[in-house]
């Protein structure tokens, strides 16, 4: 893995059975069942730019993602970046043995500083025979890794540049939005880039379709900042 970590340990000091709680995966389980989960899981810091996995690199790590945002992202023949995913926390990702959630061709970058907790191959095949319920919990993660994978295919294959990149504002806003007025605002701050990476197309595309949206009251834009009006850009996106 690029970048520093910092282990349990040293920078730091939190209980991890609070922070395991908030993932997805063992969100059902009972206090002393996350108390099991906490002997095997090991805390991270990763500092904000580490690529966290790669295709030529594999690494049988499970990721816990419980602060900051991933990008997970692939890179073309030709060196262009397409953003698959962005995830926040409680989110799981990366490859086993025996496992994948769906990441095996796929770069993860930390967009944001992020604490991350991480398990074995082994740990993880015990904690699923002990707890059924965080196996059946895996394949519904799994499958809505799926889902959004064939959906931004199909976009890519079939909307344009503004329609798809609303549809990414609007499932943004859904996922890692706060209300603000009438508007929700995205707690991620993303460039005009990265939104390009997201969509597929050009950093001026962007500037020019958000101009755009901007222009017809569906977002409003800031510094590294976004606001959508979800509920005026769900009935546009309805309307096409």
């Amino acid at each position: 893995m690029e970048g520093n970590l910092k282990e349990e340990g040293e920078d730091v000091r939190v209980d991890k059975s609070a922070y395991l709680n908030q993932i997805d995966l063992f969100r059902q389980l009972s206090p002393e069942e996350l108390q099991a989960v906490d002997r095997l899981a090991a805390l991270q810091e990763v500092p904000r730019g580490s690529v966290l996995l790669e295709p030529t690199r594999f690494e049988p790590v499970l990721y816990l993602l419980k602060r900051g945002y991933v990008r997970l992202y692939r890179v073309s023949p030709e060196g262009r970046q397409l953003t698959v995913s962005l995830l926040g926390p409680g989110n799981v990702f990366g490859e086993l043995e025996g496992l994948s959630t769906g990441t095996r061709h796929s770069f993860a970058e930390a967009v944001t500083d992020v604490v991350v907790c991480t398990l074995r191959d082994a740990d993880l095949e015990r904690l699923m025979r002990t707890y059924p319920e965080v196996a059946v919990r895996m394949v519904r993660i799994l499958s809505t890794r799926l889902r959004e994978l064939e959906d931004l295919l199909e976009r890519l294959a079939l909307a344009s540049v503004r329609t798809r990149l609303l549809h990414l504002l609007v499932k943004l806003a859904e996922r890692f939005g706060a209300p603000d007025g009438r508007l929700v605002r995205l707690e991620v701050e993303l460039s005009h880039q990265d939104l390009a990476d997201m969509v597929g197309c050009s950093r001026e595309s962007v500037t020019l379709s958000l101009r755009e949206l901007a222009e017809q009251g569906l977002v409003r834009t800031g510094r590294r900042r976004l606001w959508v009006d979800l509920e005026r850009a769900r009935r546009h996106l309805e309307a096409q």
